[in-house]
């Protein structure tokens, strides 16, 4: 198995795990409300690109760029975008375990509990729509 394979979801089984012990309450005061899950979810698609925009200045970022990818270090700083989409996977995970616990334990499902699998999707969708602008600093799949 990939080294980086492992790590990843390595990484992915320590997040659920997480998300299974940690109390489930709704810990803001007020309450999330849908506009700000909106707004939170809206939030990485629209700043990724930017960001990502920011970092073809970066002297320390390579020349060309490697797609996300389960095979490479995620941790590269030669390549901004890998981290990113490992966070995005990361958050989705804690998303689906946090769901999957209120689902088996039939507890009712409140907004606060969506805010992760919300910044994991935007944020995987801001990885996505980066690749799509900046296609030319990326390498080509083989």
């Amino acid at each position: 198995m990939n080294p980086w394979v492992a790590v990843r979801v390595g990484a992915m089984m320590l997040v659920a795990n997480v998300a299974w012990r940690v109390p489930l309450r709704a810990p803001f005061d007020p309450p999330l409300n849908w506009p700000a899950l909106l707004i939170i979810f809206a939030f990485f698609p629209v700043v990724l690109p930017i960001i990502i925009g920011l970092q073809r200045f970066n002297p320390r970022s390579g020349k060309v760029w490697r797609r996300p990818s389960w095979t490479v270090n995620p941790l590269s700083f030669r390549d901004p975008i890998l981290i990113l989409h490992f966070a995005a996977i990361l958050a989705i995970t804690q998303g689906i375990a946090v769901l999957s616990r209120l689902l088996l334990t039939a507890r009712p499902i409140f907004i606060e509990s969506l805010v992760p699998l919300a910044m994991g999707a935007g944020a995987w969708l801001g990885v996505r729509l980066t690749i799509v602008i900046y296609k030319a600093k990326f390498l080509e799949s083989r």
